[in-house]
């Protein structure tokens, strides 16, 4: 494994960049990575405004934030945006549910012309019931349902939910260099679970590789072979 893996590495150079999505995402920083049990500042990208049925667009006026409904995370704060302070709704119980931020009246923009972003700061760990937390198990996923708001009255809108949600990827905790994994779920790196390992430098299997960097994952496939899928109970190693 060794000498392939580090003929791959000193050939390539990790470059990581960030693609420009059409839809509300997470933006991916590889100095703030959602590491299981780990504080971080979830930044979504807000690239566009809504449309109408003849196809004009509208600025964003209110953005919502739903928190998942399956776990009471621990430590959520919203930061201040251009919209302002953000609004915390919560259910009967006291549990913050979603986070709102809206633009005042005069600050609203005549057409969808510029792009938003908010924040929120989270401790990827589950608030238990006697006020203890628990670490997010890595190689799991979060979803944040989002809506925006356009328009005078806010009656035009558009949600992120579903294949399309806003999704924070936990990983496990690491230490520059090579780092051992074993992952709970079978991952298809050729799918959703490639988004896992977008900071890595390289993956390793057996015999098999992959990067998130194409000039690395194409020195793979000249060296060796291209890792595509991850077992369950897989045991892989990560070199950051």
């Amino acid at each position: 494994m060794s000498r392939i893996v580090s003929s791959v590495l000193v050939l390539s150079g990790l470059m990581l960049s960030e693609l420009a999505l059409a839809h509300v995402s997470f933006v991916k920083d590889v100095n703030n990575v959602p590491a299981s049990g780990r504080s971080i500042v979830a930044t979504l990208n807000i690239p566009h405004g809504c449309h109408d049925s003849a196809g004009k667009s509208y600025d964003t006026n209110k953005i919502e934030v739903k928190l998942p409904t399956d776990v009471q995370l621990s430590s959520v704060m919203p930061m201040h945006s251009t919209f302002g302070k953000a609004k915390l709704l919560k259910d009967n119980t006291g549990k913050i549910t979603t986070l709102v931020w809206e633009q005042k009246a005069e600050e609203k923009q005549d057409s969808d012309s510029h792009l938003y972003q908010v924040s929120f700061r989270v401790t990827l760990a589950k608030k238990n019931t006697d006020n203890t937390t628990t670490a997010l198990a890595p190689f799991t996923t979060l979803g944040f349902e989002t809506t925006q708001y356009c328009g005078d009255s806010n009656q035009l809108s558009e949600i992120w939910t579903g294949a399309d949600i806003p999704t924070l990827y936990i990983v496990p905790t690491r230490s520059s260099g090579w780092n051992k994994y074993t992952v709970p779920s079978a991952l298809d790196l050729t799918g959703k679970g490639k988004n896992f390992f977008t900071d890595a430098a390289i993956v390793w299997k057996d015999k098999e590789g992959h990067s998130a960097n194409t000039n690395t994952l194409e020195l793979i496939k000249k060296n060796a072979t291209e890792l595509k899928q991850i077992p369950a109970g897989g045991t892989v190693w990560v070199k950051y």
